[in-house]
């Protein structure tokens, strides 16, 4: 009887000889990262963020201030962080592009999958700055990578390195708590019930670990376990552009909708295709250079992050003035990051200014900052070894000179990788009758798709789409799109799942008894 497609043995054809594939992904690696370095060597590495990381501002998880506090610790320098956290980078997607060779065992698939992984630029261009983005797009290229190996071979003990991954990732930024749904998903790939479940106990102690560590280290840091996170502050940003029925109850309400006010009627006067680009340049102004640090000083607060109390009433109140217009902005935010609608060209940025040349802009009158985060500042550019840039007073910047070859590339990768993962839903329902090798293909694109929507389902509550937020789902995306190539390429592609191989770079290793096949039939 004639075996099926996916059955049947294909002679393997490297083009590369197998042995050296790993030695040729390492250098694919390395010169990104050593290009990487010399064309970021001038980079700013100081955000208005940086300080509260620094200095463990109980504003954020502990993931990435305790990775500061390392790299401190260990060279006596914190402004080393950005080229650990870049060759952190770059080893991090050389072990996704190894654990991508081994399981297709194919040099010139695994090569083209390591040029894809390294070929983003603004995955380098966030890790040039003392923020959580590059560590965070680090730890997904390690979940990545360590989901790949289970689909070769499943295993507790790999399910809890996952687990350990996952808790990383969330402790680094909070919305990677998505990597928990998508191990959840890889527990399909378990065979024994039994195993699910104590695999499931794993990842929601891992979880669970992950989310008390926090108040747990400010605790020994600080003395308290008191803790707060931007949310409110980023809900709000959302209600900023959305009309409110009713009068404000106090005097940090009204500041809050005056100021909405004025920037709903202005931006309410550009044409559709310019309103989300206004949206965007001034939520960080109006938000952190001006309502925060008036209210801050109206209750005699020396840190912005102590305000968050007052500004998650004002953003809750908002949301329930106008829940739809809160919803559709979460949603709007949403199909932005999954189609990659970040990346502006230069002729998406005239159309602004020719907004802007005759409608002259709102100027933000932004705001000193509170003592503590003025202080905060000026300690950490000591640290860092940089000047501080002025404010320019609140003005409005945009910028857009991305190719539109890039741009199409961009959302043509991310947009497909949502969709793929959409269909392999599906495609699960029906995969009851399917071969156990494309079984298992599925539920490893399923889990990726689940983690992939969650991670921008969960960034879109509280943030817009900008670009430092599309970066860490770079190898989740590249991982997915390859992993579906092999479903739906051709037959030899497809690897010995169940087979344990040779070893590293081996294009050779033994697949199933084609007699177990054959029974079957």
């Amino acid at each position: 009887m004639e075996l099926a497609p996916e059955f049947r043995v294909a002679e393997p054809a490297p083009t590369v000889k197998a042995d050296r594939v790993p030695w040729a992904l390492a250098g694919i690696s390395v010169m990104a990262l050593f290009l990487a370095l010399w064309i970021t060597r001038s980079a700013y590495p100081l955000n208005p963020d940086t300080p509260s990381y620094l200095y463990f501002d109980q504003l954020r998880t502990v993931g990435y201030p305790a990775f500061l506090w390392t790299v401190k610790a260990t060279t006596g320098r914190v402004g080393l962080a950005v080229p650990i956290q870049m060759t952190l980078l770059a080893a991090s997607l050389l072990l996704l592009g190894l654990s991508f060779h081994l399981f297709v065992r194919k040099a010139s698939w695994s090569i083209a999958f390591q040029l894809l992984l390294v070929a983003n630029p603004k995955q380098w261009d966030v890790s040039t700055a003392v923020m959580s983005d590059g560590l965070a797009t680090v730890c997904v290229a390690l979940w990545c990578a360590q989901l790949l190996t289970l689909i070769r071979k499943s295993s507790f003990a790999g399910f809890m390195i996952l687990g350990v991954t996952a808790a990383a990732g969330m402790m680094v930024r909070p919305p990677l708590a998505a990597l928990f749904l998508g191990s959840a998903a890889a527990l399909l790939l378990l065979d024994s019930m039994s195993d699910r479940w104590r695999a499931l106990g794993v990842l929601a102690l891992a979880g669970a670990g992950a989310w008390a560590l926090t108040p747990a280290a400010y605790y020994l840091i600080r003395g308290s376990a008191e803790t707060t996170s931007p949310f409110a502050r980023g809900v709000l940003q959302h209600t900023l552009y959305c009309p409110q029925p009713l009068v404000a109850r106090d005097a940090d309400a009204a500041l809050v909708e005056q100021t909405a006010q004025r920037l709903q009627r202005y931006i309410g006067s550009a044409p559709p295709d310019v309103r989300s680009a206004l949206e965007h340049a001034y939520s960080a102004p109006v938000r952190l250079g001006l309502i925060m640090p008036v209210i801050g000083r109206r209750h005699g607060l020396d840190a912005a992050w102590k305000t968050d109390p007052i500004i998650a009433r004002i953003a809750r109140d908002r949301v329930a003035g106008n829940p739809l217009c809160y919803a559709g902005s979460v949603a709007n935010a949403y199909f932005e990051l999954i189609m990659h609608r970040t990346l502006h060209s230069a002729a998406q940025a005239q159309r602004v200014d020719n907004f802007i040349a005759t409608h002259p802009p709102l100027i933000v009158r932004s705001q000193p900052l509170l003592s503590a985060d003025q202080g905060a500042l000026d300690k950490a550019a000591v640290e860092l070894g940089v000047k501080k840039r002025n404010s320019d007073g609140g003005s409005l910047h945009w910028t857009g000179n991305s190719s539109p070859t890039l741009i199409f590339l961009a959302q043509l990768l991310y947009g497909t990788a949502a969709t793929v993962g959409l269909m392999a839903w599906g495609e699960m329902a029906r995969a009851g009758r399917a071969s156990p090798d494309r079984r298992r293909l599925l539920i490893s694109i399923a889990a990726m798709a689940i983690a992939f929507h969650a991670l921008f389902g969960a960034t879109a509550i509280v943030e817009f789409a900008l670009m430092r937020y599309m970066v860490p789902a770079w190898p989740i995306t590249c991982a997915l799109l390859a992993v579906a190539a092999i479903l739906v390429g051709r037959p030899a592609l497809r690897p010995a799942l169940f087979a344990s191989g040779p070893g590293l770079g081996s294009d050779t290793a033994p697949l199933r008894p084609i007699s177990e096949f054959a029974s079957r039939s």
